[in-house]
């Protein structure tokens, strides 16, 4: 980003002032999120979920990195960078990307609460959306033939294939986090019912036909994508976390259920602080439970990072 901006100063005089303009706002966007992902900011445990879950969807070259811009609301929202970016900064700038960025924002107040940051797997979704058009492909097919597509149904569909994306891999955990954020909200022309949506992920998880599931994999079939699935296992944290104590994770499917079980856990222990939580209060215990997730989400990415260093070394 820097090397365009370089590149930028260096030709104003014979660029054209739009593309200038184009280019330079991109990278304006661009450094906000970029500014958020420094080593002392960016929520590494949360981000290293979503870059687990971007491999199971875009193997092949370039390498997406998640970065992280922080809101003053409790808000969360996900920012593309157009490809036409990349391929106006190679043709007009000689400036080569070897990888792509994926933009999340989610509330400063949340950056070490990663159970409330189970809905960024909802806004990884809208970027997968982004790259492979599998709503726009559901609108399609649910409009009969010979009628225009609605915007209403272009936007419901997004949220649904966003919702069901976050579900393979965190659950339930989803729909709880979209509940306590639009609590009772009805339908829009921008977004779908609340409690549609939760009950739309709450039959896929259970494997209860729905005709949205299956559109969703209908379009996904079509574009040769993975279907839905759980990805997802959930590990039986209440031994350790009752003790106060890190769980050891087991697998990166586990990764991705901690944020499932540890959501779970909390609003159990919420409701009987007993045991060695008798003397905590309800906002320690909030804060505690989501550091022991923390704690446990690290203690995992450092072993297996170890691990990937001994077989290099070997």
């Amino acid at each position: 980003m820097r090397e365009v901006i370089a590149q930028l100063q260096a030709q104003m005089d014979v660029l054209a002032p739009e593309l200038t303009r184009a280019l330079t706002m991109q990278v304006w966007s661009a450094s906000r999120y970029l500014a958020g992902s420094v080593s002392r900011e960016i929520p590494y445990e949360v981000v290293y979920g979503l870059d687990l879950a971007l491999s199971d969807w875009l193997a092949s070259p370039p390498k997406y990195i998640v970065t992280t811009a922080f809101l003053a609301e409790p808000n969360y929202h996900f920012e593309g960078v157009p490809e036409q970016f990349y391929v106006l900064a190679s043709s007009a700038l000689g400036v080569n990307f070897e990888h792509r960025v994926v933009q999340v924002a989610l509330p400063q107040l949340y950056k070490h609460l990663p159970l409330n940051n189970a809905v960024l797997y909802h806004e990884l979704g809208h970027f997968i959306d982004e790259q492979f058009a599998v709503s726009k492909l559901m609108a399609m097919l649910e409009t009969p033939q010979g009628q225009r597509i609605s915007d209403s149904t272009l936007n419901h569909s997004a949220e649904y294939f966003a919702d069901l994306f976050a579900a393979c891999y965190v659950g339930d955990a989803v729909s709880v986090m979209i509940e306590s954020l639009a609590p009772n909200v009805g339908a829009s022309s921008s977004h779908p019912a609340t409690v549609d949506r939760g009950q739309v992920v709450r039959d896929f998880l259970s494997g209860c036909p729905h005709s949205r599931v299956t559109l969703c994999n209908a379009a996904l079939a079509v574009l040769n994508l993975p279907q839905l699935g759980k990805r997802f296992s959930e590990p039986d944290i209440s031994g350790c976390f009752d003790n106060v104590r890190p769980y050891q994770l087991q697998s990166r499917a586990e990764v991705h259920g901690l944020l499932l079980t540890g959501q779970q856990y909390l609003t159990q222990r919420l409701s009987d602080l007993t045991g060695l939580w008798t003397t905590v209060s309800e906002g320690d215990a909030i804060r505690m439970i989501n550091d022991l997730v923390e704690k446990s989400l690290r203690n995992w990415m450092i072993l297996e990072r170890w691990q990937d260093d001994r077989i290099t070394q070997d």
